[in-house]
């Protein structure tokens, strides 16, 4: 992950892990956690930048040593800038094909997020939109401005800074 996706992953993972906290509605996990849950590749460890699973869905045996064999409701990947497209999207299609619900990407040097569920749909966030946790986090809502707001105090000339 490059300095510029772990600032964005940090700020999130802060601002998520506060929102968790508070409601009590499931366990966040950062990129360390590994998920053996991909149907056609059976042995195929994930391991998205953070993920959130709800507090009715942790499953038995969660915390054991070892891979978490659930899917997460909600995996979030953040992009560097050697992160390819097709690699990306082989992602995503990984994590809808095993179950996830949503999967965010985020986008630094852009300022987008893409919203993908697992019914096909999706969305286009930009830094003047609200991201919601939706079904998945009820009562979760950021500005997209401030995912990316460690952004603001790199140099100009640094891919997605000022």
């Amino acid at each position: 992950m490059s300095a510029i996706a772990g600032a964005v992953c940090a700020g999130l993972l802060v601002k998520l892990g506060m929102f968790v906290e508070s409601t009590g509605q499931g366990t966040l996990f950062t990129a360390d956690t590994g998920y053996q849950c991909l149907s056609d590749a059976p042995s195929k460890i994930r391991r998205p930048d953070l993920s959130f699973i709800r507090k009715e869905r942790v499953p038995p045996g969660l915390w054991h040593p070892g891979f978490i064999r659930t899917p997460p409701d909600l995996a979030i990947e953040v992009l560097s800038p050697n992160d390819s497209t097709s690699e990306t999207e082989r992602r995503v299609a990984g994590y809808v094909r095993a179950g996830v619900p949503v999967v965010w990407v985020v986008q630094p040097e852009t300022r987008r997020l893409y919203v993908h569920r697992r019914d096909g749909t999706g969305l286009i966030l930009r830094e003047q939109d609200e991201l919601t946790g939706e079904s998945v986090l009820p009562g979760f809502r950021l500005p997209v401005r401030a995912i990316f707001r460690p952004l603001d105090t790199m140099p100009a000339n640094t891919p997605g800074g000022n």
